[in-house]
């Protein structure tokens, strides 16, 4: 969660707020989730509820509000004002930045507190790493914490594996119906160019008829109409482009893993679009080389 908090003899202006990461913590957290302590020192069991309450902050923490300082020994207080009746805690350790979702990569500055000084207002969620099968430490883990509590439940047991996949679920099915629409519009614009070079070639049905037979070979027929191809789909590329540089700041708001630069997409797109014009152009194309020219010209 996102809170308040204020630095001992650190003025803030009035009206504004430092806010952070609040994270609450035991001992044992840093080593399961492999997060190095780059200052100071982890909680450990000597903090308890009778002695000096502790934090861990982290390395961005100390950047943006401490720099240039040393923030071992400094105290901070959670809650926006004096009136606050959050106790003052010690920075004892500085971590090395994480992420806290595995959507949102970004970093932001974080707070760690020990539970056993200051216990979450809501239920906590245990982490425990092994190399085997982890659903068979769930009975363990019940027994340990019945032992400290049996009036409190423990739910919800589940892998990591299973927790990406509860998360990801309705993200993939939305993505998946993403990828069927990207498909319908790329057929679309298959079929369109298909219809328009069709449309083409049966215009200049005639024209292709006199070259043919004042000399054009049928490869300079096939290259004149892949080349008219070439132009439209050039121009209707650059004004994708051109658009979509436009709407891709508002887009990537709302994408995971999109940059509104992202060379890969824009790179993929139009190569994408390209090859799928070329197909769509190539029979088109070698219809009007294998116009007869005699029955052409009869025709007209």
């Amino acid at each position: 969660m996102v809170d308040d908090f204020r630095i001992e003899n650190h003025p803030v202006m009035p009206g504004k707020f430092l806010t952070s990461q609040r994270i609450t913590v035991s001992g044992g957290y840093f080593n399961a989730l492999h997060i190095p302590i780059l200052a100071g020192r982890a909680f450990d069991a000597s903090d308890g509820l009778e002695t000096q309450p502790v934090a861990v902050i982290t390395r961005g923490f100390a950047d943006r509000y401490f720099s240039g300082e040393n923030p071992l020994g400094r105290r901070i207080q959670m809650g926006p004002s004096r009136a606050s009746h959050e106790p003052w805690v010690k920075i004892v350790g500085i971590a090395a930045d994480a992420t806290y979702s595995w959507i949102d990569r970004d970093t932001r500055p974080a707070i760690y507190l020990n539970v056993a000084q200051m216990p979450p207002a809501e239920g906590a969620t245990y982490i425990l790493t092994t190399d085997g099968n982890p659903l068979m430490l769930a009975p363990s883990a019940r027994k340990t914490l019945a032992t400290v509590d049996a009036g409190v439940p423990l739910d919800a047991i589940q892998t990591y594996e299973q927790y990406l996949h509860e998360t990801l679920t309705g993200l993939l099915y939305v993505a998946a119906w993403l990828g069927v629409d990207a498909l319908l519009a790329l057929l679309l614009a298959a079929i369109g160019v298909f219809a328009v070079m069709a449309n083409l070639v049966a215009e200049r049905n005639r024209e292709i008829g006199v070259r043919l037979t004042l000399g054009a070979t049928r490869q300079d027929i096939l290259h004149m109409i892949l080349g008219r191809a070439a132009i439209l789909t050039g121009a209707g590329v650059a004004a994708g482009i051109v658009m979509a540089a436009g709407f891709a700041r508002m887009v990537a708001n709302l994408l995971f893993g999109v940059r509104p630069g992202d060379p890969a997409v824009f790179v993929t797109t139009t190569v994408s679009i390209v090859i799928v014009a070329f197909l769509a152009s190539w029979a088109p194309a070698r219809r009007a080389a294998s116009v007869d020219p005699v029955h052409s010209l009869r025709a007209e």
